[in-house]
């Protein structure tokens, strides 16, 4: 199992369910008949918005959207001091995790969240039965690896600790060639699909052939951001339905929620959209995107002094 400890899932609103959500952008559309915009409609809408809103929050590295996870190489041993072929992908050699196997998130202890704060009572019934991980993950801000500091002692002081090198997938392949030195004390990853590769330099674990410079990590830790918890939409008078679940979206946010789902409603049942509703989406949305724009050119930034030669890996 590569993806080794996901934690549970908690919604974001403290106080928005699904339920009164719908109702109110159905007042905002003043449309309350059923046969003009059924509820399925209207929820399928509610749902779009959210995912676009939550999208433009995770792109923003907005923090509640961030996630930690434990990661594992595929087939390591345990504990994980070897490379052996038996870790290698088949169809391309690289030492991978694979993103795509349903991974129990870790279940709160005592009503307990992963952090201390306490799980609310309206949740989504089956958000925590099981996910894949590359369904739920957006993006990948960095992977860190370091020892386990409950199997290596601390006289293992050549474990190979510190940031994981992202690469471009074509990167990553060129540096599994016998030409390759400038890697050679280098752990790197390339996220390709629903799998992520990973590259050991040569002076990196215990090989068959004796022991090399560093310890092979036995942990790797991914920080990055997931996509949000969307409408099941399974009927409201199932007990598994998202109707009576808390929304997935920070409270401060919900406005923005409301108006963009109320455009699309009106879109569909052929209504004119007030220039007032399409002012007060680009404010709001205008708000989220300078905060992207200043991200991105911080990143910039960043690789300029890569380019200059300014970074230490």
């Amino acid at each position: 199992m590569p993806v080794t400890n996901l934690p549970s899932l908690v919604p974001l609103s403290s106080s928005w369910l699904l339920r009164d959500l719908c109702s109110h952008v159905r007042n905002l559309v003043n449309e309350l008949d059923n046969a003009r915009i059924q509820n399925a409609t209207l929820r399928a809408n509610v749902r779009s918005a959210i995912s676009h809103v939550a999208d433009l929050l995770s792109t923003a590295k907005y923090p509640e959207y961030g996630i930690t996870w434990g990661l594992a190489i595929e087939g390591s041993p345990s504990p994980p001091t070897i490379l052996s072929q038996a870790t290698r992908d088949p169809k391309t050699g690289f030492y991978w995790c694979n993103l795509r196997a349903l991974t129990t998130p870790t279940a709160p202890v005592t009503n307990q969240g992963e952090i201390g704060y306490a799980q609310p009572n309206n949740m989504n019934p089956s958000i925590n039965a099981g996910v894949i991980p590359i369904n739920l993950l957006s993006k990948i801000s960095s992977i860190q690896a370091n020892r386990n500091w409950a199997t290596q002692t601390n006289m293992a002081h050549n474990v190979w600790k510190g940031h994981v090198t992202e690469l471009h997938i074509d990167e990553l392949a060129a540096l599994y060639n016998n030409y390759n030195t400038q890697y050679r004390q280098s752990i790197c990853y390339s996220l390709h699909g629903s799998e992520l590769y990973f590259f050991f330099g040569d002076s990196i674990g215990t090989l068959a052939l004796g022991t090399n410079i560093y310890e092979l990590p036995q942990t790797f830790t991914l920080f990055g951001y997931r996509k949000p918890i969307l409408d099941n939409m399974l009927p409201e008078d199932n007990a598994a339905s998202s109707w009576n679940a808390l929304v997935d979206i920070p409270d401060e946010h919900i406005r923005l929620v409301q108006l963009v789902a109320q455009k699309m409603c009106l879109e569909q049942l052929n209504k004119m959209v007030p220039d007032s509703l399409d002012s007060n989406v680009n404010q709001l949305t205008q708000a989220l995107t300078q905060q992207l724009q200043a991200d991105m050119q911080m990143d910039a930034a960043e690789r300029q002094k890569v380019r200059k030669g300014f970074a230490t890996r």
